[in-house]
This record gives C-alpha cells, sequence and structure tokens, in this order.
C-alpha cells in the first residue's frame, strides 16, 4: 500500500545518462554547505533566510578558482534563487561538466557574482561531502580564561594544540566549558569547540570575541556569525550579541 514516484525531471537526465554513457555523473563546485536560518540571515545581514553558508571550500575546486570563501552566502546559481539550501545541490547536479555557469554570494553586506566552470563529482569528493570524523575532542584545560555569554574561553596554549590535535596554523580561542542552559549550550557548543572567527574576522583571544560581538550589536545586528571548529569538521553558528 506504499507507492513511491520521482518527478518526470528529475529522472529523465538520469536515464539519459545511462543509455548514453553507462553510468551517471554528477555537476560539481567543492563547497561543503550549511542551511540559512533566521538567525544567520540577521548575523549576515541579509533581509530573509536564502541561500546556502558555505562552511567549507575544497582546494583546487571549481568553487576556490572562482574565489569562493568560507562564510560566504551562495544565493543564486545560474540565475536561480537559491530559496532553500536543499535546492543547490541538486541544481547543481544536474549540471553538465565543464558549463559556465554565474554565482551569486553574498559576502560582507554586499551581493557579488562571479562565473565557473562546474566540475564532475567523484567518489572521494562524494564521501568528503558526507561528512568526516564526528568524534567528539577531549576538554582542554586553561588557566586564565575568560568567561563570555556562558562559554569560558581561552587562547590556544601548546598543551591544548597537542590534545586536540590542531594543526600548527589553527588559530582560535579553546571553549573550555560551556554553561548549562546559557545561549552558547542551546546552539550545540561544546567543550573542546574552537571559535576561530566571527563575521569573518580572525579571534585569537577571549577580548578579540568580545569585541566582535561588541561590533556586531553596534552595526544593529542581533547575532553574530561564529566559525566553530571541532575536529576534522566545521559549522557556523549564530550567538546573540546581548
Amino acid at each position: 500500500g506504499i507507492g513511491f514516484a520521482i518527478p518526470t525531471a528529475l529522472a529523465k537526465p538520469v536515464i539519459e545518462q545511462l543509455k548514453v554513457q553507462g553510468h551517471v555523473t554528477r555537476g560539481w563546485l567543492g563547497v561543503k554547505i550549511q542551511e540559512v536560518t533566521d538567525e544567520i540571515a540577521d548575523s549576515v545581514g541579509l533581509s530573509k533566510p536564502i541561500g546556502a553558508l558555505v562552511i567549507e571550500v575544497n582546494p583546487g575546486s571549481p568553487a576556490e578558482k572562482a574565489g569562493i570563501q568560507k562564510g560566504d552566502v551562495i544565493t543564486h546559481y545560474d540565475g536561480k534563487e537559491i530559496s532553500a539550501m536543499r535546492n543547490l545541490p541538486r541544481l547543481v547536479a544536474e549540471t553538465k561538466k565543464g558549463k559556465n555557469v554565474s554565482l551569486t554570494y553574498w559576502r560582507k553586506n554586499a551581493s557579488k557574482t562571479t562565473q565557473l566552470t562546474v566540475g564532475v563529482l567523484e567518489d572521494e569528493d562524494a564521501k568528503a561531502a558526507a561528512g568526516g570524523d564526528k568524534e567528539g575532542a577531549a576538554k582542554p584545560k586553561q588557566a586564565g580564561s575568560e568567561t563570555v555569554i556562558g562559554m569560558e574561553l581561552a587562547p590556544i596554549s601548546p598543551e591544548m594544540r597537542q590534545e586536540l590535535k590542531l594543526g600548527a596554523k589553527q588559530g582560535g580561542v579553546v571553549v573550555v566549558d560551556v554553561a548549562a542552559g546559557s545561549e552558547a549550550a542551546k546552539r550545540g557548543i561544546r567543550e573542546g569547540d574552537v571559535i576561530a572567527d566571527v563575521a569573518g574576522e580572525p579571534v585569537n583571544a577571549p577580548g578579540d570575541f568580545k569585541k566582535a560581538l561588541a561590533a556586531a550589536k553596534k552595526a544593529g545586528r542581533n547575532y553574530a556569525l561564529t566559525r566553530i571548529v571541532r575536529g576534522k569538521e566545521e559549522a557556523f553558528v549564530p550567538l546573540p550579541v546581548g
């Protein structure tokens, strides 16, 4: 009693590829993305939650060659508005390898447009897009830390870098502790997370983080877009500025 159907518009291109080449190929930009929520839209200055937020750009990918960066919000692809994050992977997958397309993105309160040549999704790229290591980081210990909006923050010490297996170039501040029930805890911030930047500006001390929140508040934002590094994973989290 259960029916399953695939729209003709989605099935037809797959059937044609199977007929011609015996296998299916998918277009590829080389980015990892996350949904743009109301809070994220507010934190970056968008009037509404549209597009896909870029959290990672693959080295040597079409997106990197086109100048796309972490924190950009892709709002239009090949002239089509990305009303929801899930629309972008489908549109890219349906694009033929080698096609030149326009990409409109939002960065630092301005809309920009670039051109790129779509690549082809390989097996290893598909695995990477699905996500990497999900293991949580160990709880670091550091004296002289500072508490900001329910998070105890500390600069990265050599011991922390080794304990959390951070790369030599990884900057930021480490979340030593998170108060239960705080806004940070509600948004999934954990002990051992690294706050790398806020609104695209690097954070290397708790004071930098406080200044970034103050700047976002002065700019009329309710939230500040914060890039979190957890092991091999990255994500953007909108944190309240008040």
